[in-house]
């Protein structure tokens, strides 16, 4: 797991999404988007992703645990 923090409109997502590139598969979901935050909260995301990008994860109040979990159950 990585997390990536700093101030407001200093690169961070544009960063996260050139990383990603660089990836065979990624999927990225933005908190802010009420589709993402469905997929989110169900886990629901393609079984092939070699990297997850959750921006703006930090508004959902449980999201430590949740994130935890999610390491614990996919950790491969």
């Amino acid at each position: 797991m990585v997390f990536i923090a700093g101030p407001r409109q200093a690169g961070k997502t544009t960063m996260a999404k050139a990383i990603a590139t660089t990836f065979q598969a990624s999927s990225y979901f933005s908190w802010d988007d009420s589709s993402d935050r469905k997929k989110i909260k169900r886990a629901t995301w393609p079984s092939d992703s070699h990297l997850l990008i959750f921006d703006e994860i930090h508004k959902w109040r449980g999201w430590k645990r949740w994130i935890k979990g999610q390491f614990d159950k996919y950790r491969q």
